[in-house]
């Protein structure tokens, strides 16, 4: 059954192309990705972090990450926060031999999840 930010974006579009008059309610993947790239800008770096163990939870981010990268946004992905490393209050990655500098660092986290935090 679909129920993630892939098929809520994607399958819905495919979709209204069988069903003449139809649109999309919306696309939520590109209202977040837009609402990113208004803070981050292009040519930054963008760490997308996702619960280990939980390859739903790395699809999605896996998704999200094209959606930045189409915005000339560089991500990369990550599944554990042990692989930020922190200097002076700055995070960085290390890739390939290379450390590179992070701006900004998004958590992905189950909505469902959000419900059971305590207050």
């Amino acid at each position: 059954m679909p129920g993630g930010y892939t098929e809520a974006s994607r399958f819905t579009e495919l979709m209204c192309d069988h069903y003449p008059g139809m649109n999309p309610a919306g696309n939520p993947a590109t209202e977040w990705a837009e609402a990113m790239f208004s803070v981050v800008g292009a040519r930054t770096h963008v760490a997308l972090l996702s619960a280990p163990g939980f390859v739903e939870d790395q699809q999605v981010t896996a998704f999200l990450a094209c959606q930045l990268q189409a915005r000339e946004v560089k991500t990369l992905l990550l599944h554990h926060p042990s692989q930020l490393n922190w200097r002076q209050g700055r995070a960085s990655v290390l890739s390939q031999s290379r450390e590179i500098a992070i701006d900004a660092i998004v958590r992905f986290y189950q909505g469902k999840w959000l419900a059971k935090l305590p207050e």
